[in-house]
């Protein structure tokens, strides 16, 4: 994201934390959106709730950011995240399309730097998931 220098146009955002808490914060003018995420429970629970808040930080940061090579990155990795809540929320979610989706999460938004700790901390929880029994 670039700060235009005018007021009102500084489209910036922050990341703070690490793969296990952390805190995004991006803003458009003069309003920000703040999510906070610890992924401390592994599991499908724990990775449904990642999906949610890395969904709002893609959606916040889609409204922040102008740049259209961005904008398809976010679209696409949206639409995996739609596809892995709906596998992880299933009784028996299948262990190779959770890793197919979540390679796709990982090749779309694992690159904008403002979501990478999110993507990293869902796949962990993924991770946790694929390897249950």
């Amino acid at each position: 994201m670039t700060a235009t220098g005018r007021p009102g146009q500084d489209n910036s955002v922050h990341i703070t934390g690490s793969v296990l808490q952390g805190s995004a914060v991006a803003g458009k003018g003069g309003s920000a959106s703040a999510y906070t995420v610890a992924a401390t429970t592994p599991g499908a629970e724990q990775a449904i709730k990642l999906v949610r808040e890395l969904r709002a930080a893609l959606t916040v940061l889609s409204e922040a950011d102008d740049d259209d090579a961005v904008g398809a990155k976010v679209s696409g990795a949206k639409g995996q995240l739609a596809d892995l809540e709906e596998e992880l929320q299933a009784p028996e979610p299948r262990k190779g399309r959770l890793a197919a989706l979540m390679a796709g999460v990982t090749a779309s938004a694992g690159g904008i730097g403002a979501v990478a700790n999110l993507v990293t901390a869902l796949a962990a929880a993924v991770g946790a998931v694929t390897r249950l029994p």
